[in-house]
């Protein structure tokens, strides 16, 4: 991003950051999906025994 002059150098640390933190939102919304798809999952599977 620098090269192509987006941002500066010394906004370069800053934009990593918020750069990372984006990242980390996707990771986290991923991972509550995989959780949540668990859950719904089990909750099938226990009503199919039930009968």
């Amino acid at each position: 991003m620098i090269a192509e002059g987006f941002i500066s150098n010394e906004e370069e640390r800053g934009v990593a950051k918020v750069l990372n933190a984006a990242a980390l939102t996707y990771v986290a919304a991923a991972l509550i999906s995989v959780l949540e798809l668990l859950k719904y999952m089990m909750i099938f599977n226990n009503r199919s025994n039930d009968d």
